[in-house]
């Protein structure tokens, strides 16, 4: 009697001890999977999923009292700008000086100037973090803006962005390149004498290019997901010798380009 009454004691306290096991674990699980997630940053995902209507730079809603505003000497030619979450635009100077205004959180923004060469970076409060061999940008200010006013003519112009409107205008470039992740590029009465790059992963692209009927433009495009419309100008052959390369991608947007004529 007593050997039964052992071992049934002995499969009660297994069984305790087995059931206890089994709880701390998934509540371990439960801990770390809900820790896991609060680590994530899922606002900043979400934000760069989402596209909708961007007011203008120029809007009177902007507080010029929260912007820092930095005066370049002349005697540049190429401009380059590396956007994380900010809206960039590019627009004429009214002099040969430049002018580059950013509101955001300063801490995240560096200009610099190398030789000929402006550059204009918002390089996020915090690197970004990796899961499971997946790079997620981290949460980083919101509602940023870039303005840079340069002169009219420039050799290079070069926009890397990740998250943002991207809109230029009234310019006359050589080279012109904008990659965007997600977001709209936007532009305006742009001469372009040599090539022309835009890629966009999530949005559209629009705007008017001079048309200039002595050159020749050699078009390609490739759109993945949407409508793609290039003004058949453009598909003309000119009549002098000079060659424009325009190269336009889009995963997933519409591409509207129409030509103006030249002054």
């Amino acid at each position: 009697m007593m050997k039964k009454d052992s071992k049934r004691n002995y499969m009660q306290i297994t069984w305790i001890l087995l059931g206890s096991g089994i709880f701390l674990i998934v509540i371990s699980l439960f801990a770390g999977g809900y820790s896991l997630l609060q680590r994530l940053p899922l606002d900043k995902i979400a934000d760069n999923m989402h596209i909708g209507p961007v007011a203008p730079l120029s809007a009177s809603g902007t507080d010029d009292k929260t912007e820092d505003v930095y005066t370049i000497n002349p005697g540049l030619n190429e401009v380059e700008v590396e956007a994380q979450n900010a809206a960039v635009e590019i627009r004429p100077s009214d002099s040969n000086t430049y002018k580059v205004r950013y509101s955001g959180d300063k801490r995240n923004f560096v200009v610099s100037q190398h030789k000929n060469k402006l550059q204009v970076k918002e390089i996020g409060g915090k690197k970004d973090s990796e899961l499971f061999g997946i790079t997620i940008g981290v949460k980083r200010t919101k509602g940023s803006r870039i303005v840079l006013e340069v002169p009219h003519i420039l050799d290079r112009v070069q926009v890397n962005a990740n998250a943002g409107l991207v809109r230029i205008d009234d310019l006359r470039l050589k080279d012109l390149s904008v990659n965007s992740n997600v977001g709209e590029i936007d532009l305006g009465n742009l001469e372009i004498n040599k090539k022309m790059y835009l890629y966009a992963g999530i949005g559209s692209i629009k705007g008017s290019l001079v048309h200039d009927p002595e050159k020749t433009y050699i078009i390609d495009k490739h759109v993945n997901i949407g409508k793609s419309d290039i003004d058949a100008k453009f598909a003309q052959a000119g009549k002098g010798e000079e060659t424009v390369e325009l190269q336009v991608r889009a995963n997933i947007g519409e591409v509207h380009l129409r030509g103006v004529p030249k002054k």
